[in-house]
């Protein structure tokens, strides 16, 4: 999976995708604002590092959501 399938697919839930320093930048801005970074070297490694992400925001309804929307998506077009 290239950067441009990642942010295609991040794209279509709402979520702007840039590179920085080698890390994705994630952001996404609605009711409420969410962003985060993560460095990976896979498409595994970075579904697997959203899962984790989500997995400690578990209080944060919306957040978690969001990333188990995205999480689904990668899923699907790997």
């Amino acid at each position: 999976m290239t950067y441009q399938d990642v942010t295609n697919i991040a794209g279509e839930l709402g979520w702007a995708v840039s590179v920085e320093e080698g890390r994705l930048h994630f952001c996404f801005r609605g009711e409420k604002d969410y962003s985060f970074a993560i460095l990976a070297s896979s498409a595994v490694e970075l579904i697997s590092k959203i899962r984790l992400l989500a997995y400690n925001y578990a209080e944060d309804r919306k957040f978690k959501g969001k990333l188990d929307e995205l999480t689904s998506l990668l899923v699907k077009e790997m």
